[in-house]
């Protein structure tokens, strides 16, 4: 083979000297190459369709940590790393505390608060089992499944036998306009879960209506709410909570203070 010629082409039959070049290249064998590159062409395949790498490749980093998505669970977005942010200023170190993690999807939030703080338990809650199921996974993962327990049911149904028990309560609740859920990102539009996106009524935000009407019922008295919101959604919390914005500049989270 000369050594002016052409890149060898990975879609192509590769000759033995381009194999054995490149099996050392990657420290393994030849058929582990060819296993690889057959892979890595599924890989692309699967992203030409718009399938996100996240899902294709079965993980996400999030607040420094690695996670495992699925298909079942809303892809963990840096824009949401402002609910864990936000949450750790408002937790005091010094004792031992109980959070609830709302719509936790991969429990990429609760799982990231457990990891950051020894001293928090956290109760995750989705209305998914299959979702439930990959935040179980990545508590095991992350160990702290000693900390993090994963309940399924509605939004605080789960909790609400437990009286005001609980020093925070953090949700990143599905918030899309049903409007504007059908002009979506193909990508997201059609691979992520419509439940962890599409929020209901008109202005996306009957999830949040729901939170907010039982909180006080399962959190201390002055435990915070923290819940993501949409970057217009910002206005209808005026007089009731305090919104943050993310790095961009866009209404990210709501702030709340229970009684």
């Amino acid at each position: 083979m000369s050594s002016h010629g052409p890149t060898p082409n990975i879609f192509t039959p590769l000759d033995l000297d381009s194999e054995v070049l490149l099996a050392h290249a990657f420290r393994c064998d030849r058929l582990g190459l060819r296993m690889a590159l057959a892979d890595y062409q599924n890989f692309v395949k699967r992203r030409q369709t718009g399938e996100p790498v996240a899902y294709i490749t079965g993980h996400r980093e999030f607040y420094g940590y690695d996670f495992e998505v699925t298909p079942d669970v809303l892809i963990p977005r840096p824009d949401t790393e402002l609910l864990v942010e936000a949450a750790l200023k408002r937790l005091p170190t010094d004792r031992p505390l109980r959070v609830i993690d709302v719509c936790t999807g991969s429990g990429c939030v609760g799982i990231a608060l457990a990891r950051e703080r020894p001293n928090l338990s956290v109760v995750a809650i989705d209305l998914s089992a299959e979702a439930a199921q990959v935040a179980q996974r990545n508590a095991l993962r992350h160990q702290v499944a000693h900390r993090v327990e994963v309940r399924v049911g509605n939004l605080l149904d789960p909790v609400l036998g437990e009286g005001p028990s609980f020093d925070l309560l953090v949700a990143n609740p599905p918030y899309i306009k049903p409007e504007a859920y059908p002009v979506l990102m193909p990508e997201v539009l059609n691979f992520e879960p419509q439940m962890a996106l599409l929020g209901m009524g008109a202005e996306g935000l009957g999830h949040h209506e729901q939170i907010l009407q039982k909180a006080c019922k399962v959190l201390k008295k002055g435990a915070f709410v923290l819940m993501e919101i949409g970057y217009d959604q910002g206005p209808f919390f005026e007089g009731i909570g305090k919104v943050m914005q993310d790095l961009a500049g866009q209404d990210r989270v709501v702030e709340i203070v229970c009684g």
